[in-house]
């Protein structure tokens, strides 16, 4: 009877009966039916496919080689039971490596290797390589203003590009374990429309260090931007991303501007835990909306680490290195349990605001001052400790 029974729950699971594998190689091989890598489907057929061509738990699978000057529309429907999957196999020369035209001193022409479409929905993207693009993936606004949902990007690493991400009208969305390296724009951009969003173990390494590369870049660099002027996005949340190296040494404007995470005003109930801003022209986190938490988070060598211009909060974070621990506008900002570290000051308040910021069981080390002389704000440290010792502290 135990048999039966689960037989039958087994006929009633949202399985798709239809579901198929499909392999894709550059220039196809064998049959070119892709139902085995012998007989791969080639680079042009998968395109069709990804455009109106995959069902609810189809498997596109595309393996090793170079997908050169191609241009992807992805506008396939899953399900939240059965979704499609494109995903790269190391089929013995490494992760599949898809490339376009693109020149850095000519950074806003180019190609988008990925399109999403406004029918794109539960999909899933998962290892590959993305190169030479003025955008890897782009999610433009819908016609109707409906967000696409479901959408998955796992494991992909993008270098030398524009933007990685261009995102609007999305939700659901997760990105996970994916890497934009050397880009002149922005990393992971998030346009407007994007909710309930998880970006987990995430880089934005705009240079990698390089100062040839750094006098390429354009204004405004950042790393993960959530922009939100028009539409607003709402419920994002960052685990574990690491955002570094927005520097533009060539900037001639007045305010030199380059920043690892970003969020415009018209934003909500954004969340940053465990994330590490370093090395950035200005602000390691530049964030403007309001209820902004940070947990365990880490700024380090930028101008000023925590630009927070309205209510924030911030738990066990670390502060190092740079001319301004915090820096507040109208507040109030909350940091309990945090470390502040080698500053000129621990915080700063711009002149003409009245933010309040209360650092409670906070150590201070090697700090110059608590708070900055020029400002119209208030500290408070009823519940911190402040300490000015030489002794060793150990940078997360």
């Amino acid at each position: 009877m135990k048999t039966l029974f689960f037989f039958c729950l087994l006929l009633t699971l949202p399985f798709p009966a239809s579901a198929r594998d499909y392999h894709v190689l550059p220039q196809g091989a064998g049959m070119r039916d892709g139902t085995r890598w012998e007989h791969a489907l080639d680079a042009a057929t998968a395109m069709s496919l990804m455009k109106t061509g995959l069902q609810p738990g189809d498997r596109l699978r595309i393996g090793s080689g170079a997908y050169r000057g191609i241009e992807f529309g992805i506008g396939v429907t899953g399900t939240k039971a059965a979704s499609i999957l494109i995903e790269g196999v190391d089929t013995g020369g490494g992760l599949p490596v898809f490339s376009g035209q693109w020149d850095e001193k000519h950074p806003d022409k180019g190609s988008i290797i990925f399109t999403l479409t406004d029918s794109a929905a539960w999909v899933t993207l998962r290892g590959l390589h993305v190169r030479d693009a003025v955008v890897g993936v782009n999610a433009p606004r819908t016609k109707t203003g409906f967000a696409r949902p479901g959408l998955r990007f796992e494991n992909i690493d993008m270098e030398r590009i524009r933007h990685g991400y261009y995102f609007s009208d999305c939700t659901d969305l997760t990105l996970a374990t994916c890497t934009v390296r050397r880009y002149t724009k922005h990393g992971f951009r998030f346009e407007g429309g994007c909710v309930d969003v998880i970006v987990r173990q995430c880089v934005a390494d705009c240079s990698e260090g390089d100062e040839a590369w750094e006098r390429l870049t354009e204004l405004l660099p950042f790393g993960f931007f959530a922009n939100g002027a028009d539409v607003p996005n709402a419920r994002l949340r960052f685990e574990d991303c690491n955002a570094s190296n927005h520097l533009m040494p060539l900037q001639k404007n007045k305010y030199n501007n380059g920043d690892g995470f970003v969020a415009e005003e018209n934003n909500a109930e954004l969340v940053f835990i465990r994330c590490r801003a370093e090395r950035n022209q200005d602000g390691g986190f530049d964030l403007k909306p309001k209820g902004v938490r940070l947990e365990e988070c880490v700024g380090l060598r930028n101008s000023r680490n925590f630009r927070l211009w309205s209510h924030a909060e911030m738990k066990g974070c670390f502060s190092g290195l740079a001319s301004d621990g915090i820096w507040a506008k109208d507040g109030p900002v909350t940091a309990t349990g945090c470390t502040f570290h080698e500053l000129k000051n621990a915080v700063s308040v711009d002149n003409d605001a009245r933010a309040a910021v209360r650092l409670k069981d906070c150590l201070l080390h090697r700090v110059q001052r608590p708070l900055s002389e020029d400002t119209g704000g208030t500290l408070d440290m009823d519940d911190s400790n402040r300490q000015d010792d030489q002794a060793a502290v150990k940078v997360p």
